[in-house]
């Protein structure tokens, strides 16, 4: 036979049985015990709140909220200076050779790491293609999506990755980096 009302039941059940346990527990001494633990701290903590220091305490309680937020505002207030000035960090893509360029910044020294090149009409990854003109290494770049080809350039791809770093570096330098990024945004 099921019950319809499994709900209205289940919280017959537990005010019953909540009933019957405080009773026990009222018969064993505990509830009483525990009474007189929580009388006895109120007391503790009301004594504590007018005892006398310097400044009363309860001045201190009454004040430590005005005190705790007038903390949270001033540190709001310097977090949003800090992010307000750019940050050298935030100069993660730029465009160099007429292709988009990006990286990121090793967090020990700030060396440039994961540096590659991106179409700037679609945004694919670039493929590089070798190649040689009179004898020496060449090396282009290839968008997949839209078929579009850069350079080539003189040497190998290492060498041009080297000249994009060498190019950043220059504009982290000469501080050309903080209109780039006031353009594109962090």
């Amino acid at each position: 036979m099921s019950d319809k009302h499994q709900l209205r039941t289940g919280i017959i059940i537990a005010v019953i049985a909540s009933l019957i346990s405080t009773f026990i527990l009222w018969f064993l001494g505990v509830i009483p015990a525990v009474w007189q633990a929580c009388k006895s701290a109120s007391i503790c903590l009301f004594r504590f709140l007018l005892s006398s220091i310097p400044v009363p305490v309860w001045l201190i309680v009454l004040l430590s909220p005005l005190i705790i937020s007038t903390l949270i505002r001033m540190y709001a207030a310097l977090r949003q200076k800090d992010t307000e000035h750019q940050n050298w960090r935030d100069y993660k893509q730029d465009e160099i050779m007429g292709m988009i360029w990006r990286w990121r910044y090793t967090s020990y020294q700030g060396g440039i790491e994961y540096i590659w090149c991106f179409c700037p009409d679609d945004n694919t990854e670039l493929v590089y293609e070798d190649g040689y003109s009179l004898r020496f290494p060449t090396v282009s770049f290839r968008c997949e999506t839209c078929g579009r080809k850069f350079g080539p350039f003189n040497g190998d791809r290492h060498h041009v990755l080297g000249m994009a770093e060498r190019q950043i570096r220059r504009k982290l330098r000469t501080d050309e980096w903080k209109a780039v990024v006031e353009r594109s945004g962090p």
